[in-house]
């Protein structure tokens, strides 16, 4: 091949914007969890996205070393069905607790027309069954052919074994953890509610009743006393929401996209 150092250097670029494309993302996932939890900590932006690559770069760092090579197929192995469960996780949340047909309303008010039926259902089976049963599949088939890692003819000892199970589980528990800890909290903001527990997960895992559209949140608000409802307004003359103000917060009743 002619002009082999140029070759050379595009390949290592490329493998260099590789790595960042995938820093960016995985960064972001982080920054954004935090900041949403903390909006105050929005102007320091710049700092957290320096102390979490600080911190990623302390915990890999071990995979520079001469044994790097097995802690990374220790964290390569470990963690494929672990992640996959995760996104079998999300799925579940997005088709049935907040629900396909929420997430479609929502997609339509942001484009302003109406899916065709077919695409209608084509998306609500999508989401709340092939896909959730496709995962499941492959996290059972995952986890049973997972077993003891080795690498060559070397088998990893005990104790690096139990470090791998570490990683795939870890960040599962933060699931059902995080769910205990928000009805805990709940049970200690609200200790004389009658609710069953089972009543309050219902309650907890609906959509905030703080979440309203866009237009309805940016638009101008104009009210009709006459038949108790409200007609909002946007900015962009091609929006025009409609929705009851019964119990103290907005229901959207109807969405009418105009066309410009």
């Amino acid at each position: 091949m002619p002009a082999p150092p140029f070759w050379s250097i595009i390949f290592f670029f490329m493998l260099l914007t590789l790595g960042l494309d995938s820093q960016f993302a995985g960064i972001e996932v982080i920054m954004t969890a935090i900041i949403d939890n903390r909006p105050k900590l929005v102007k320091w932006k710049p700092l957290i996205a320096a102390i979490i690559c600080s911190l990623m770069f302390l915990i890999t760092i071990n995979m520079t070393c001469d044994a790097g090579i097995y802690w990374e197929e220790l964290v390569n192995y470990f963690s494929g069905w672990s992640l996959v469960l995760i996104g079998f996780a999300e799925v579940v949340v997005y088709g049935w607790v907040y629900g396909a047909e929420n997430i479609l309303d929502n997609v339509q008010e942001m484009l302003g027309w109406k899916f065709h039926p077919f695409g209608w259902w084509y998306f609500r089976i999508l989401w709340k069954v092939v896909t959730p049963l496709l995962l499941l599949v492959v996290v059972v088939f995952n986890f049973i052919q997972t077993g003891k890692l080795s690498y060559g003819n070397y088998l990893l000892p005990n104790w690096a074994q139990t470090i791998g199970w570490l990683v795939a589980v870890l960040p599962i528990l933060i699931i059902p953890i995080y769910a205990v800890m928000v009805i805990v909290y709940d049970y200690l903001s609200l200790p004389d509610s009658e609710e069953s527990i089972w009543q309050r997960i219902r309650r907890l895992t609906r959509p905030s009743d703080k979440w309203v559209s866009s237009p309805v949140r940016y638009g101008e608000v104009l009210a009709n006393t006459a038949n108790g409802e409200m007609l909002s307004k946007s900015n962009n003359a091609a929006d025009n929401v409609a929705y009851s103000t019964s119990d103290s917060k907005a229901t959207i009743v109807s969405y009418n996209p105009k066309s410009s």
